[in-house]
């Protein structure tokens, strides 16, 4: 019966061959006392168990505490992982935004200077124009590499980074 087995048990018998004592100790005995035997090897017997059980049990109890940590620790990591989770999350969804309006500002510029350039146009209207076409292309490419660059970043591909300290 697993629910005990770490009863200790001592034999004691008047079985005293050699092959009594191995068929005791195969069937669980700790200890196997022959008759006659002495009150203080049966109490040295008993007091060795005890100490024995003792021991185990400050050890299950070291164990126990141990396993305890560990899923303490586990659990905070775990708690950890979730925020930077939710953190990702959130810092996702703020991403997408600021892009969507980013590229809405960007189109409506471009809109404006395509009906700008459809009116009539003196040459310093022109030199006003130039610098804001040649500044607006700049920033759709600044974009475009933006969204790839956040393509790219997905949870590997960051770590990876960090490893290599460039983030």
């Amino acid at each position: 019966d697993p629910d005990l087995a770490t009863i200790p048990l001592i034999f004691l018998t008047a079985m005293a061959d050699v092959q009594n004592l191995r068929d005791g100790m195969d069937l669980g005995a700790d200890d196997y006392l022959t008759k006659p035997f002495e009150l203080d090897e049966l109490l040295i017997s008993i007091s060795s168990r005890l100490r024995k059980r003792s021991n185990l049990n400050r050890q299950i109890e070291k164990e126990r505490s141990h396993v305890q940590s560990l899923n303490n620790l586990v659990k905070t990591q775990i708690k950890t992982v979730y925020e930077i989770e939710k953190s990702l999350t959130i810092k996702d969804k703020f991403i997408t935004k600021l892009i969507e309006k980013h590229q809405g500002l960007i189109t409506e510029l471009d809109n404006t200077l395509v009906s700008l350039r459809q009116q009539p146009q003196s040459a310093e209207f022109e030199n006003l124009l130039l610098p804001l076409e040649t500044h607006l292309q700049q920033q759709q490419k600044l974009f475009d590499e933006a969204i790839t660059i956040q393509q790219l970043l997905n949870q590997s591909n960051v770590e990876l980074l960090q490893d290599y300290d460039l983030i």
